[in-house]
């Protein structure tokens, strides 16, 4: 049982308190506290699925694992300030998102 992104982004805090983004069809990891489970479910931006098992951390950085589909990366590119040109279906592939945006 776990948790999966159901609006464009999601800011959560993890039990230490920091702050992560998580895009539409992302799980969200275990370490994410109960009170933003709840706060997340309440306003409708995330819903809970029986068939995810949730990851055991997020990359340090925010940033999609390498291995994320286009849309994720192009998601996170945007909120890094990519410009409409790049994100747009046609623009930049995942790997080069990934090379100008990756940490």
């Amino acid at each position: 049982m776990g948790y999966v992104v159901s609006s464009p982004l999601v800011i959560a805090a993890d039990d230490s308190g920091r702050q992560h983004y998580f895009y539409d069809g992302m799980p969200l990891p275990a370490s994410i506290t109960q009170d933003e489970l709840d706060r997340l479910a309440a306003d409708g931006m995330i819903t809970e699925v029986a068939d995810v098992e949730p990851p055991e951390e997020v990359p340090a950085d925010g940033a999609p694992k390498g291995n994320a589909s286009r849309d994720e990366w192009a998601a996170y590119a945007k909120s890094q300030g990519a410009p409409d040109e790049e994100t747009k279906d046609g623009g930049l592939s995942q790997t080069e998102l990934r090379a100008k945006y990756g940490k």
